[in-house]
């Protein structure tokens, strides 16, 4: 079946496919305000299928395919950086729609600086007080003792926000608890990235809404209907 699909489409319109994609954010962009409003994105393909000439079931399938195709190039591609080759003979992608699916690394740039930022670049008090043997762990086990660090703090920070009700402490939550958020999301692939980011960004609508201020029942009742 897949093969029939596969049959149907030629480089072109794969690459035109990709453009109609590409244009529609709504599809691709979780910071996209539309992008968890199902009604918004089914006009959308339906679009893309009209000027395809195709179903929107074809022109779904085939972007399936075709991201599967992409997270395989960029594997390949990462592998052979980590086992240490050469650059002359590391692996460089060549399948055709590789240059064309690049603009979705530009989801996660801003996030991925403002990470490197925090664990590069530590507060003057917490590296005071790092002990000696902290400075003889490798890159990986460093990042994750500072995860654990930003963990402890952020918990710390709720219980002391919450007991006291103070308007700095909310503030040192919120600062803490999303330090802690950003560098524990750099621990994971890019398809658990992903789907974090969907569920705390529907979280965060939620909170939008006002769902969280409703009582108990009420919200039990609203993810019923749902």
């Amino acid at each position: 079946m897949e093969s029939q699909i596969e049959s149907s489409w030629s480089e072109e319109n794969s690459l035109q496919l990709i453009a109609e994609y590409r244009a529609r954010e709504i599809l691709w962009n979780p910071k996209n305000e539309n992008f968890y409003k199902k009604h918004f994105k089914q006009d959308a393909w339906n679009e893309i299928a009209q000027l395809m000439s195709m179903t929107n079931e074809k022109c779904n399938s085939k972007i399936v395919s075709l991201l599967s195709s992409y997270r395989r190039e960029k594997l390949r591609e990462r592998k052979s950086v980590t086992r240490g080759k050469d650059p002359a003979d590391r692996y460089k992608s060549r399948w055709f729609a590789y240059n064309a699916l690049k603009f979705l690394d530009d989801r996660n740039k801003p996030r991925k600086r403002r990470i490197m930022e925090i664990l590069q670049n530590p507060s003057p008090e917490k590296t005071n007080n790092t002990e000696p043997s902290a400075m003889q762990l490798t890159p990986q086990l460093q990042t994750r003792r500072n995860i654990t660090i930003m963990s402890t703090n952020s918990i710390g920070t709720i219980h002391t926000a919450n007991k006291t009700g103070n308007t700095e402490n909310s503030q040192a939550l919120t600062k803490s608890f999303s330090t802690f958020i950003g560098a524990k999301m750099s621990t994971y692939s890019d398809q658990t990235r992903t789907s974090v980011e969907h569920a705390i960004f529907e979280i965060l609508m939620k909170a939008d809404r006002g769902y969280f201020e409703l009582p108990w029942r009420q919200r039990c009742d609203q993810q019923e209907d749902i």
